[in-house]
């Protein structure tokens, strides 16, 4: 984890007056990112076998049977398969897209009106055609692998955490509505004299504690 982050979330807590050695040490152990163990979580395991008997298409396949060895799914190889899944709804003749927020993914499938006109017996019989043509095939277990994998990583990434915080001082009214990550990089690189570090207000520190 990054060492920056490491000493803000230590003194966000010690402020509060919530210090815990034992998280402490268990959160900010090591320098730098750490990929996934390839001795896979039995979740995750289930998930990639259960991926594998669903008749994937050939990249979702190839995918999975690398997580399944390696126990990593690439970022790109994870967008892939999505991209292959808004193509696969296309080829039934309905539009669709996905939308990421860290390694949640939502997409949506916009049905034509002859479907929306369908009875409910007709609409879960195209449903069910969407489930087992696009869906099991392309992204359904690649998503699901991808966020047991890296769900926590990304969590305590450190622009990911930035953010965050980010946003929460501007809910508070604490910055502006256009600071970015780069200001906030500068800002906390001036320590004591910090308008946004854990350290500037109570409200700050509580962003930080929430958000890190």
């Amino acid at each position: 984890m990054n060492a920056r982050l490491c000493r803000i979330r230590a003194a966000a807590v010690a402020l509060s007056g919530a210090c815990a050695l034992g998280w402490l040490l268990a959160g900010c152990s090591s320098e730098g990112e750490e990929a996934p163990s390839a001795s896979l979580d039995a979740a995750v395991a289930d998930v990639i076998a259960r991926g594998l008997a669903a008749d994937p298409d050939d990249f979702s396949a190839q995918v999975l049977q690398q997580a399944q060895q390696t126990g990593q799914i690439s970022e790109a190889d994870w967008k892939q398969a999505n991209a292959n899944w808004i193509s696969c709804i296309k080829s039934l003749g309905f539009e669709a897209d996905v939308f990421y927020e860290g390694t949640n993914v939502t997409y949506h499938v916009a049905l034509s009106n002859e479907v929306s006109q369908m009875d409910e017996a007709g609409r879960a019989a195209v449903r069910q055609t969407i489930r087992q043509t696009c869906d099991e095939r392309t992204n359904t277990y690649v998503n699901m692998a991808y966020d047991s994998l890296y769900r926590e990583s990304w969590k305590n990434d450190p622009r990911q955490v930035d953010e965050r915080v980010i946003a929460c001082l501007q809910q508070a009214g604490l910055a502006s509505e256009t600071l970015t990550y780069e200001e906030l990089e500068a800002d906390l690189a001036a320590g004591e004299a910090s308008r946004y570090g854990p350290s500037s207000s109570d409200a700050a520190q509580a962003c930080w504690r929430d958000n890190s």
